[in-house]
């Protein structure tokens, strides 16, 4: 995940709750129930983004944490894979998630 600075500015405390309300605090993926409470970025941040598309109501919407941290999750593994980094395979056994074949 990115860690940004303008993240704690009054400016993005702001404009996160303004598209919060425009979006009715739902989350912007279809059929979920959960409360969209936080606000997402369309086109990912990163550390060269410029202030107009970080803060531009056109790169908001609302979505749950869970969307959210999934997403959010989801361009970080694929940022790594572009830059060469070599992704750890997720093992699933019921009721358990493990990393790596290592951990049998």
């Amino acid at each position: 995940m990115v860690t940004d600075k303008r993240y704690r500015s009054m400016r993005w405390r702001r404009t996160r709750l303004i598209v919060l309300a425009r979006d009715g605090y739902r989350c912007y993926v279809r059929g979920c129930e959960r409360q969209g409470n936080h606000c997402d970025h369309i086109i990912p941040v990163d550390s060269g983004m410029p202030d107009a598309l970080f803060y531009g109501e056109h790169n908001l919407r609302a979505s749950c944490r869970f969307h959210n941290t999934t997403r959010g999750l989801a361009a970080k593994l694929e940022r790594e894979e572009r830059e060469g980094a070599d992704p750890v395979a997720l093992e699933h056994k019921p009721g358990l998630l493990m990393w790596g074949a290592a951990n049998n």
